[in-house]
């Protein structure tokens, strides 16, 4: 009976010894499935910041990797030195939005050094923002030359270019070379259709206008309309001020040849209060005349 009784309890010992170990081994695996996602998860590695570029604007442009037109001399241009040692630089420039497309435009003097003759040419270049370039207008907007013209300002402002210049008349002589020429002139210049207009008093053609020489003879427009440009485009200018004209000589200044278009001087009757010429000053502005039938001999 006793042996019964002692075989009893080492059974009721090992039942007793293996239910222990069960309940420890089911406690661990507890732990585990209870602890905090974030000790068996692995976080995500955070993705790297990316950082977009600005985009690139006229002002970003370099004007030494382009040809220039140099439409003076009529002739393509490279910065540099050429091969009979003229010496092509980039200038002074100034920005503004000319043509209103929400884009900087530049206008850019090309300086030109010949041993001791220099000038400089402005021209504008507006911004294709697709193809990240800056592309050159056609017609010259002021020139300065050595015992000609000087140019002493640009600068970009609300929607236009401003140049101060001091301008001599067409076959001028000054006393000496370095003489400051007598005509001061502070003009406005935009683009409409793609050309330099005047956004100065009654407006006018924005581009380089040779003075007159003070002999040439006025005549009387008789409602022939007068344009900013050499293009129907460009508008009209008011011809109830614009009465006057004189014809400008382009021989010396061929780039301003157009066939159909002839280039002026443009006046009023007379020159009174609020019609827009006190603006000018001594500058007396150019514009554009349509010939139907033009029979002018092509300057060259």
């Amino acid at each position: 009976m006793v042996r019964r009784l002692a075989l009893l309890g080492s059974v009721l010992a090992l039942a007793a010894a293996c239910s222990s170990a069960g309940t420890g081994a089911g406690s661990a695996e507890e732990a585990t499935d209870d602890a905090p996602a974030s000790e068996v998860v692995a976080e995500s590695p955070s993705a790297p910041a990316t950082t977009e570029e600005p985009e690139a604007t006229i002002r970003d442009f370099d004007f030494g990797t382009v040809r220039w037109r140099e439409a003076v001399a009529g002739e393509f241009r490279r910065i540099g030195t050429d091969d009979v040692g003229r010496v092509f630089a980039v200038g002074d420039t100034a920005y503004a939005d000319v043509n209103d497309d929400g884009h900087d435009d530049a206008l850019v003097g090309l300086e030109i050094t010949d041993g001791n003759g220099y000038e400089q040419i402005f021209y504008i270049w507006t911004w294709d923002a697709a193809k990240e370039k800056a592309v050159q207008v056609e017609n010259p907007i002021a020139r300065e030359f050595r015992c000609g013209d000087a140019v002493e300002k640009v600068a970009g402002g609300d929607g236009a270019f401003t140049i101060t210049e001091r301008l001599r008349f067409q076959g001028q002589d000054l006393p000496d070379c370095a003489a400051t020429p007598p005509i001061k002139v502070q003009r406005s210049v935009r683009l409409e259709d793609n050309w330099p207009v005047l956004t100065t008093g009654q407006g006018g053609h924005g581009g380089i206008c040779p003075q007159p020489q003070g002999t040439d003879a006025l005549f009387d427009l008789e409602g022939i309309p007068v344009h900013p440009g050499p293009r129907e485009e460009t508008g009209t200018l008011d011809a109830s001020v614009v009465t006057k004209f004189a014809e400008v000589d382009v021989w010396d200044h061929l780039w301003l040849y157009r066939e159909n278009w002839m280039l002026i001087h443009f006046l009023p009757a007379s020159r009174g209060a609020g019609d827009g010429f006190a603006e000018y000053g001594d500058y007396v502005p150019c514009g554009w005349v349509y010939l139907e039938d033009d029979q002018r001999p092509i300057p060259h």
